[in-house]
């Protein structure tokens, strides 16, 4: 990317801030994120306690919006209450979503059927609030989208960190979803390439996932938001597009999934 393009401008639509990775430098780390091209990000959380969090991150800083929410490895140790108290945080005026919600049966830290209620449950409440709903889904992919196809109303939303097939992927999209891919896309051993391509430039996202996921070359070290240009690189280069022009596709995307345009 020509660092001194200006009209260059993305936006990390997930990334986790409000973790304890965080609390030492997070104004440096905003800064850093504005010095590279980062236009917003959006603070996800995972369970109520971090969803509180998020809201203040939003409080504090302009570029950043959040999402509350409870995470699958979090629904076991939540209650019906606490899904009620995350409602009443959604109303905040930068919580753009509801998220991070869905399942997750690689390390299945919660029992599977209280993931799937959770996770029904919130994809219900995104659908009433209409607000889009962040899913997470690994090792769980048929489970999740008997899930969505059972709903009364599907909320918009984007499957983050997209890991599933390629057949699972015209699933997604034929359900209005987004995809948004994280630093995998720069490791050496990926080798879902065709996945990523088969995505529409209008459907895609681009995220860190920091403190997680840290992009090539600086894998092993903690992630930040920074970092979003490895991977707009990286998928432009799958896409054999330029990426001054998927940048402002992939921005122009979130900023219509998330309403950020309005705010």
């Amino acid at each position: 990317m020509n660092t001194h393009d200006n009209n260059i401008q993305l936006i990390d639509t997930h990334a986790h801030l409000n973790m304890e990775h965080f609390n030492e430098d997070l104004p440096e780390v905003i800064e850093k994120s504005a010095a590279s091209h980062v236009k917003y990000i959006i603070d996800i959380a995972t369970d109520l306690e971090s969803s509180r969090k998020v809201i203040l991150n939003c409080e504090n800083y302009d570029m950043v919006f959040g999402a509350a929410g409870i995470h699958p490895h979090d629904s076991g140790n939540h209650t019906e209450q606490d899904l009620a108290e995350i409602d009443k945080l959604l109303g905040h005026p930068k919580i753009v979503a509801l998220g991070e919600t869905g399942l997750d049966y690689y390390y299945d830290y919660s029992p599977r059927p209280i993931q799937k209620n959770f996770f029904t449950e919130q994809l219900i409440l995104a659908a009433k609030r209409d607000i889009p709903v962040i899913i997470h889904i690994r090792e769980a992919m048929r489970d999740g989208l008997e899930i969505l196809g059972n709903l009364d109303t599907i909320p918009r939303g984007v499957f983050h960190c997209y890991s599933g097939t390629e057949e699972d992927l015209s699933e997604i999209l034929n359900l209005g979803f987004y995809i948004s891919f994280t630093g995998v896309v720069t490791f050496k051993n990926f080798s879902k390439q065709s996945v990523v391509a088969a995505v529409p430039p209008d459907r895609l996202l681009l995220e860190t996932d920091a403190p997680f996921m840290t992009p090539v070359p600086h894998r092993g070290k903690r992630n930040d938001p920074s970092y979003l240009h490895y991977i707009l690189k990286a998928v432009a280069e799958i896409h054999t597009i330029d990426e001054s022009e998927l940048a402002q596709i992939t921005t122009q995307n979130a900023e219509n999934l998330f309403g950020l345009k309005e705010l």
